[in-house]
């Protein structure tokens, strides 16, 4: 993988204020989004359905053995394109990338995902699978990074783990095995047995992905040490990039793999355009929580028409701001004025 660009930039002026407006009211958000915020017609928690056993079976072992999973297109490109579009909008009016999850299409594409990451952590539904409520979505600007201007949605280069080896893979085994390869000598090795992981982190790219504008790269299990360093420590020359890959792609990793992205190239070929993403954690319900926000559950999210309310959303919004301030830094003003006075 090369050295993991995207290290820290430094402060600079922050960006451009969002315009007067009354953030309590959908209608605000869908003008200024382009995409509709509170508008119905979300599936019912029924309409979630699963993925089929041969596919579940198959992202399992994946996640669990190899450590990450990257699969075809499961979220449709009018979806993606929506998301695009939003995030763009976004930006334009001085709101962060994050703003996307007070959408209507977030929504359907987090239903989207949830099935898939129930089948890699082993779940039946009925709420078993939870979603963390530290939702993050990123929207390079190369000539910020070039700046060295912080700026919310920016890369997180550094080779890191979401999660503790074992918070995320409780019960795992730690084993010294004794061989005897001839009659007069004998080789004890250290064997590890895993346990599946009870935390993945899914990570949904709504821009075709290149090497060049910004893709994930993975740590397989096998170039892992495992061990409790920062950073965590592993075979460099085995580190996968999740690209090229389609917008739309599933891609996932158990919450202790190693993993980074990537910044964009100040340059890019005329096909491609300044990586933007979200990401989500899903977990079993009684594995390690984000202590600082309740989980989602499926039934919160999908149990009428309706879906979240604009004020639920604009809570999940902030929330996932404070989750990475220590990369972006002071979001305090920009949750300020996600704050309504009241709700329409």
């Amino acid at each position: 993988g090369g050295d993991a660009p995207g290290d820290a930039p430094g402060d600079a002026p922050p960006g451009p204020h969002a315009p007067p407006g009354d953030v309590g009211d959908a209608r605000y958000w869908t003008a200024t989004l382009g995409a509709a915020v509170c508008g119905g017609g979300f599936p019912g928690v029924s309409d979630v359905s699963p993925v089929s056993p041969d596919s579940g079976e198959r992202c399992r072992a994946e996640v669990a053995d190899k450590g990450y999973f990257w699969g075809d297109v499961v979220v449709p490109p009018e979806l993606t394109s929506a998301l695009t579009a939003a995030a763009t909008n976004a930006a334009k009016h001085g709101w962060p990338p994050a703003a996307v999850f007070l959408c209507d299409d977030a929504w359907r594409a987090v239903a989207a995902l949830w099935r898939w990451a129930e089948a890699m952590l082993g779940c039946s539904g009925d709420d078993e699978a939870v979603l963390e409520p530290s939702l993050a979505a990123f929207a390079l600007d190369p000539a910020a990074d070039r700046a060295g201007r912080r700026y919310v949605g920016n890369n997180f280069g550094v080779p890191h783990r979401d999660y503790a080896v074992k918070d995320v893979r409780r019960g795992t085994e730690t084993n010294l095995e004794t061989t005897k390869p001839s009659a007069n000598e004998t080789e004890t090795e250290t064997k590890t047995n895993l346990s599946p992981p009870e935390v993945v982190s899914v990570w949904l790219p709504v821009v075709d992905v290149t090497r060049r504008n910004g893709c994930m790269y993975v740590v397989p299990v096998e170039y892992d040490a495992r061990d409790d360093s920062t950073p965590p420590t592993f075979y460099r020359a085995g580190a996968i990039a999740l690209a090229p890959a389609k917008a739309g792609s599933l891609m996932a990793w158990a919450g202790d793999t190693i993993h980074w992205g990537t910044a964009c190239a100040s340059s890019l070929a005329e096909f491609e355009v300044p990586r933007a993403s979200l990401a989500f954690v899903f977990r079993k319900r009684d594995a390690l929580c984000d202590s600082r926000g309740a989980p989602l559950t499926k039934r919160e999210c999908f149990g009428n028409t309706d879906g979240l309310a604009l004020t639920r959303r604009l809570e999940i919004v902030k929330h996932a701001l404070t989750c990475f301030e220590h990369w972006y830094g002071d979001t305090r003003e920009t949750r300020e004025r996600l704050t309504p006075k009241s709700v329409k």
